[in-house]
């Protein structure tokens, strides 16, 4: 299985073309984040002194517009490959403007998902006291410590589901199938995707700190994608053997 998701992301004309353009979408990414940084900082830059800030304001919109665009295609891409795996076919799926609006539904879902926790911990948070000597704020620091392991415990469960909330997603073509709690828990609770959840993952927390390295030399945003790429192989294959 293990080989099989290495080898997918290149396998066919259209595999190693989407490898390509995946590098190149990666590049792009960190190229805006660059030059986004650049025009904040841009008092001190002598070629961008004269422009006013409307001027600053408008390259800063154009620079974070094409950022989301280009993040938008690549989660895109990553509901197309489970997509296809659930459908049976075994070649990696060609680059598409279309897949701009899958990506966004794939991000909406997964804010979906890990909000509940993340609105737990900001809660414990501004539940805080500074006084925690007194009774009032022993009790709302024992408040907010529950909230945070309530968020944190929330958070790594939603971690979990999400590649079959996404593969729900991408079968079905509508968000409400991402919430399908009886398609999802049966699928969740198999032995085949807990083994690929974490295989999937295995993969990339293995091998993604290499290709940030190797992004010094440009190879790595294409490394990247490609493992981005195979850990998705994973969900979606494990993912299909579960909901049969």
């Amino acid at each position: 299985m293990l080989r099989a998701a290495l080898n997918y992301p290149s396998s066919r004309s259209a595999g190693s073309r989407a490898v390509v353009l995946g590098g190149v979408s990666y590049l792009l990414l960190s190229l805006v984040l660059l030059l986004g940084s650049s025009v904040s900082g841009i008092q001190e830059i002598d070629s961008m002194a004269e422009l006013t800030g409307v001027d600053q304001l408008a390259v800063l919109v154009v620079l974070v517009l094409g950022q989301l665009l280009v993040y938008l295609l690549t989660r895109g891409y990553f509901v197309a490959v489970l997509r296809r795996l659930l459908a049976g076919e075994s070649s990696p799926p060609v680059f598409s403007p279309a897949m701009v609006l899958d990506g966004a539904k794939a991000t909406l879902i997964t804010i979906a998902y890990l909000l509940p926790g993340t609105v737990a911990i900001v809660v414990a948070v501004t539940l805080r006291s500074e006084q925690p000597a007194s009774s009032l704020g022993a009790f709302t620091n024992a408040i907010g410590s529950m909230l945070v392991l309530c968020g944190l415990f929330w958070t790594l469960i939603a971690i979990y589901l999400l590649p079959a909330a996404l593969a729900l997603f991408a079968q079905a073509g509508t968000l409400n199938a991402a919430f399908a709690w009886r398609a999802l828990v049966p699928c969740v609770t198999t032995e085949d995707y807990a083994v690929g959840r974490i295989g999937g993952a295995f993969v990339r927390l293995c091998l993604l700190p290499v290709a940030l390295v190797l992004q010094l030399v440009f190879v790595g945003f294409f490394f990247r994608f490609y493992v981005h790429v195979s850990g998705y192989y994973l969900y979606g294959r494990a993912i299909a053997v579960a909901l049969e």
